[in-house]
């Protein structure tokens, strides 16, 4: 596990010119930024938002869903 967590082989190359440009500490801290937007995103959307998601196209809901669930606190 790295100091930023678990992240993918494309994620890790995205980071590859921040990390070159403006060194590690640089990139530790634009992920935690990317994290802290998607959590804010995350609470902000609501139960009664998933539910109606869910209702409407079960397939997606449950895969957007998903995704959600890697940014919740």
């Amino acid at each position: 596990m790295s100091p930023i967590g678990d992240i993918n082989e494309g994620q890790a190359r995205e980071l590859q010119p921040v990390i070159k440009d403006y060194g590690q500490e640089a990139a530790v801290a634009t992920v935690e930024r990317a994290l802290a937007q998607q959590r804010r995103i995350y609470d902000a959307l609501g139960a009664g938002v998933l539910a109606a998601a869910l209702l409407y196209d079960l397939g997606r809901g449950e895969r957007l869903r998903h995704e959600l669930r890697q940014y919740a606190n």
